[in-house]
């Protein structure tokens, strides 16, 4: 049994719709960094994004941060729905942190009694120096430091915090200007199909008179002996308007654009939708520029065609 609607149900639904209505359209692209200092410890974050169809989050983490890695990529996962993300967090030290340990000296035991009792199961001689055992994998080079990981984890927090600000400000802003640009693009287009369907239905009409008066003159020069008689004119008059109605080509382009517009004002992560939407237009317009018995709205479905391929060009940087 489905759950019961409670108010804090209704409420949260409301919620919902309102922020979908009222979120701002965002650009893929951008750049935020994010520095804190604090007890000695100063982390610096840097966050990218470039274009791509999923979200993909690349981290460049140093080896004492990358148990930071897992809430890294849920941080910004919360706020970023496409695109690819690239983290890079450095830290500096003011001063050395303790050191837990600068040699592994059991397994250098283990090695030199290892190689010691090589040596006498094949009779060789000789002895393993300081270097040769250094040089063994895990004696050295793994001293850990050990500065205060409460601290270290909160400036990190801090820093992804300040970066990924910055980084949706950038990407808020670029996301304002491409609204202009998607908006004044789509209501040219707009514009244009009445026009349009004026110039194309004048170009009927002119054909479909010049016909009519060809058919007149053959039965003034052959009264009741014209072949056919009026049929082969209303036939190709039938024909040149058939194939020349552009009316539902444009009820749909014009359905199209209305969408286009009304998905722009609703803004969020609507990328995908505008560059299917954008897609349907130039089919729209092929098909329009292969019917079109008129100049004037062949000129005007070419200009519709530069701006729906412009539009698509911008779309691909929505989110």
């Amino acid at each position: 049994m489905p759950a019961p609607i409670t108010n804090s149900s209704r409420q949260a639904k409301a919620r919902a719709e309102s922020d979908k209505t009222s979120r701002p359209i965002a650009s893929m692209t951008g750049h935020g960094r994010g520095c804190v200092g604090s007890e000695g410890i100063r982390v610096a974050a840097e966050i990218t994004g470039l274009n791509r169809k999923n979200l993909d989050i690349a981290c460049n983490l140093p080896r004492e941060l990358v148990a930071f890695e897992p809430a890294a990529r849920e941080k910004i996962a919360t706020f970023i729905h496409r695109g690819r993300v690239s983290l890079t967090m450095t830290i500096e030290h003011a001063a050395a942190p303790p050191v837990e340990r600068l040699l592994d000296n059991a397994l250098a035991k283990a090695y030199l009694d290892a190689i010691r009792q090589l040596q006498e199961e094949l009779g060789l001689k000789g002895e393993p120096t300081i270097s040769d055992l250094l040089a063994l994998p895990g004696v050295a080079g793994g001293a850990t430091l050990s500065p205060d990981r409460t601290n270290l984890l909160a400036v990190c927090e801090e820093a992804l915090e300040a970066a990924l600000k910055d980084f949706i400000a950038m990407r808020l802003r670029e996301g304002a200007a491409l609204k202009k640009q998607l908006s004044a693009g789509a209501l040219a287009v707009s514009r244009s199909l009445k026009p349009m369907l004026k110039a194309n239905s004048a170009a009927i009409a002119t054909r479909t008179q010049v016909l009519r008066k060809k058919s007149a003159q053959l039965h003034r020069e052959w009264p009741g002996q014209a072949p056919g008689g009026d049929e082969p004119f209303l036939r190709e008059i039938l024909l040149i308007a058939e194939r020349g109605d552009i009316s539902e080509e444009i009820a749909r382009l014009q359905s199209h654009i209305e969408q286009f517009r009304a998905a722009i004002e609703t803004g969020g992560p609507i990328g995908r939708q505008l560059d299917f939407l954008a897609q349907e237009m130039g089919r729209e317009l092929h098909t329009l520029g292969a019917k079109t018995a008129s100049p004037e709205a062949s000129r005007r479905v070419i200009e519709c065609k530069i701006e729906v391929e412009r539009l698509r060009e911008q779309v691909q940087n929505i989110e």
